[in-house]
């Protein structure tokens, strides 16, 4: 039981949310993206992505059953993070975000809270 919970807090949740600061600079050193550009792709993710598929994700639940949700969204968030690894201009970085947002919010609902 324990295992699960920590697989699932380290790679939906820490990576994403505790990583972001250390890769920052990279964002805009390599890929030369502005600091405005790298906060707004963040933001984007939380607000388009976030905020109106969270209640998807709740109606899909109710309609599927919530072990499918969740595991595709576990897989959609390490799909998003594969391939932020080859993005090259802003609209990538945009798109993957909300992407791995998106991928959030299906995973959220998790019975093993961290």
């Amino acid at each position: 039981m324990l295992l699960p919970r920590f697989l699932k807090s380290l790679f939906c949740r820490r990576i994403i949310f505790y990583g972001f600061p250390v890769f920052y600079p990279a964002f805009v050193e390599s890929l030369g993206f502005t600091r405005a550009q790298v906060t707004q792709g963040f933001f984007l993710g939380f607000l388009v992505a976030g905020l109106p598929f969270g209640f998807l994700a709740g109606a899909v639940i109710d309609r599927i059953g919530a072990r499918l949700v969740i595991l595709s969204g576990v897989g959609l968030v390490g799909i998003s993070l594969l391939l932020m690894g080859s993005m090259t201009k802003l609209w990538h970085y945009e798109l993957l975000a909300s992407w791995k947002f998106w991928a959030m919010c299906s995973r959220a609902p998790s019975p093993i809270k961290s």
